[in-house]
């Protein structure tokens, strides 16, 4: 059994001394670092250990593949174990086959192993891979089913999120080079071709920004980190939000009133418009720079984005290009690409970085909007001990940065689009754009790629996709018309012991379960289904087991478990007199603000900020959620992905209610 051998594997890496990534060492004293590793790996195993048995080998065969895979240095429980040659061999392997995934040839993986350097005692893995492509030779397997189950195998730890401090100064480093390099391309806007270029998009942004307006105008705070590292929630960004001359003008010139009108509680200090830059985990080898705003800056900028998100939700010209809320119409096109050329996806390396602020005064000049995104932006920041001017428009954690790099590339794709239109293809053009994630149609790609260049973009070549029966956008990867995309590991910081556990590494497992189920994980799928079911949360003074609450549904939507047969048999059942039907005692989520309001004083201060919020959030014709609704309109929130991080000073916290109970055992 599978599932056996997965708990074995998972006494087996928690024997392990220290794990090394890189120059960084994880000691078991890291507690959630090492968790980590421990649970990504075991999963990892029963990854392979599904492969293997999707390929439909023999009894004998398959216990002999498991008790190869026991023996990989990596999770044998050796004293110190460096992850890093496993983890460069899976990059490697995944880069090889998404290579030949990209050709109009189909798939056989013949290239797959070519020119990669296999690490010591990793032989299972290519035996692995050969067994999967002959399989495939015969007939044994569809080339898409090959091929998601390679795809699984490579890109599983990809992602994983540990704390690595031996790249902060490398990142910062990286970080200062990139801005002092902004100079030159800041140059390169002055030359004739960039020129005209700018002013195709500029008249574009003129045309189609002509309805922008701030009212009703709604600055609100972001959930994320601040500049100010004294505040720690959400009640602390209005008790330490300061004035700021530039966005004191710009509310009396259009007539918005005050900063105190939004904020009763500003502070008389004068804003710095100083951000700080923060790095975090963005591959096992890589991290990303975001960036902690001003807490005044934040609050105005939202006001500022979400008056974009309406044009982009009004406006049918910006409806046919941007969506800032649904990728379906991205995805659904890459999928079409990929079954025809008729489309490219194209990627940007450090997008948001390379918006520089020349650019978006070009671009933006003579829109009702540009005086706002200049007068709230952070003109410095904070890496490391050095204080930075900045040449770029705005880092990722500005609220302005992703809808200004969408409108820019929208525009700049669109340019190219006009440019390159055949005449026989009539007034048909597609231009979509999701951040960094652009498709067009197939004859503007090449041209869009130049024009991204002459603005100061670099073209991520090893994912951008013009021709072959390979795409890539918004979270989907498709091949020939079929979505391959695996399911990334993260972080999951359960420990061996049946323990209360966070409650959100129970909401984080109880996805990759259902992530599992789908995918046909089934085995690995079991394993961490009993790992979830013995763990406990706190409610109150009282530890509740997860398996006598969790809600079992045939689709697993609404944070409920994905099974064939739900049956609930183990749930508390009663009879619900007023609504004459059946209840069910259910578990679920819910955030909940960390910090304490003890005394009279600040409990009457929290109450009126959320009454002052209240008010804010209810002006008229703000909000017409008929009219969004009926344009296919969702807010996701900030939190449907399972990964995505609690909104500053919160923390997620379990309920139990009484649920509706069907009679086709799902939940109403």
């Amino acid at each position: 059994m599978s599932e056996n051998h997965l708990a074995i594997v998972r006494q087996n890496v928690a024997c392990t001394l220290s794990y090394r990534i890189g120059n960084h060492r994880i000691l078991p004293s890291s507690k959630g670092d090492f968790d980590c590793i421990c649970n990504g790996l075991t999963l990892w195993v029963g990854i392979l250990l599904d492969h293997d048995l999707r390929l439909e080998p023999n009894a004998q065969e398959h216990r002999g593949f498991i008790g190869r895979v026991l023996k990989l240095p990596w999770i044998n429980g050796d004293k110190v174990v460096d992850l890093t040659p496993l983890f460069v061999f899976l990059d490697d392997l995944d880069a090889s086959l998404i290579e030949e995934l990209s050709s109009h040839a189909p798939f056989k993986g013949a290239h797959l192993l070519r020119e990669i350097e296999v690490p010591a005692n990793a032989g299972v893995l290519v035996d692995l891979c050969r067994r999967t492509i002959k399989t495939l030779a015969r007939g044994g397997v569809s080339d898409v089913l090959a091929i998601k189950l390679l795809h699984q195998t490579f890109c599983f730890l990809k992602k994983i999120q540990i704390d690595r401090p031996d790249l902060n100064e490398q990142a910062n480093a990286d970080f200062i080079n990139f801005e002092q390099g902004l100079e030159n391309a800041c140059g390169i806007l002055a030359k004739q071709g960039t020129i005209s270029v700018i002013s195709e998009m500029n008249s574009l942004a003129r045309e189609h920004l002509s309805s922008f307006t701030l009212k009703p105008f709604r600055p609100k705070h972001g959930p994320g980190a601040v500049a100010d590292t004294s505040v720690r929630c959400w009640y602390d960004k209005y008790t330490h939000l300061r004035t700021d001359a530039r966005i004191d003008y710009l509310l009396g010139r259009d007539d918005l009133g005050t900063t105190a009108d939004y904020c009763p509680w500003v502070m008389s200090e004068k804003s710095s418009r100083t951000s700080r830059y923060v790095s975090v985990p963005k591959t096992w080898k890589k991290l990303r720079g975001i960036s902690a705003e001003p807490v005044e800056l934040m609050f105005f900028q939202q006001a500022v984005a979400a008056r974009l998100d309406d044009v982009f939700t009004t406006d049918e010209w910006w409806k046919a290009r941007v969506n800032l809320h649904d990728q379906a119409t991205s995805r659904r096109l890459a999928l079409t690409g990929s079954l025809h050329d008729g489309f490219a996806t194209i990627d940007l390396s450090a997008a948001s970085d390379s918006v520089t602020l020349e650019l978006v005064k070009s671009v933006f000049k003579g829109t009702p909007v540009l005086p706002w995104l200049l007068g709230t932006r952070s003109t410095h920041t904070i890496c490391g001990d050095t204080k930075v001017r900045l040449l770029k428009f705005a880092p990722m954690g500005s609220a302005c940065c992703f809808p200004v790099e969408c409108i820019i590339f929208a525009l700049a794709a669109q340019v190219a689009s006009d440019r390159t239109r055949l005449s026989d293809l009539g007034e048909s053009q597609t231009v979509r754009v999701f951040g960094d994630d652009i498709i067009v149609d197939w004859y503007a790609a090449p041209h869009l790629i130049e024009i991204l260049e002459m603005l100061g973009f670099k073209v991520n070549t090893e994912k951008t996709y013009i021709t072959g029966n390979f795409r890539e956008a918004c979270g989907v990867e498709a091949y020939l018309g079929n979505e391959i995309q695996p399911l990334r590991y993260k972080r999951l910081g359960f420990s061996q012991k049946p323990e209360s556990s966070p409650t959100e590494d129970i909401a984080t497992a109880l996805e990759y379960c259902n992530s599992l189920y789908y995918g046909g994980y089934h085995e690995t799928r079991k394993y961490l289904l009993a790992l979830l079911l013995s763990k406990k949360y706190k409610l109150k003074n009282a530890y509740r087991s997860v398996g006598r609450y969790l809600p079992v549904t045939f689709d697993g939507g609404r944070g409920t478990l994905a099974s064939p047969l739900p049956t609930n048999f183990n749930r508390l059942f009663k009879f619900d007199r007023d609504l004459q039907t059946l209840v069910v005692r259910s578990i679920g989520f819910r955030l909940r603000l960390m910090s304490p309001f003890n005394s009279l004083e600040m409990s009457e201060l929290f109450s009126w900020i959320k009454y002052h919020e209240w008010q804010l959030s209810h002006q008229l014709g703000l909000f017409d959620s008929d009219r969004r609704w009926a344009n296919g309109w969702i807010d996701l929130g900030h939190f449907s992905e399972i990964d995505s991080r609690l909104p500053l000073g919160f923390t997620m916290t379990p309920t139990e209610k009484w649920v509706v109970w069907s009679h086709h055992n799902s939940l109403v």
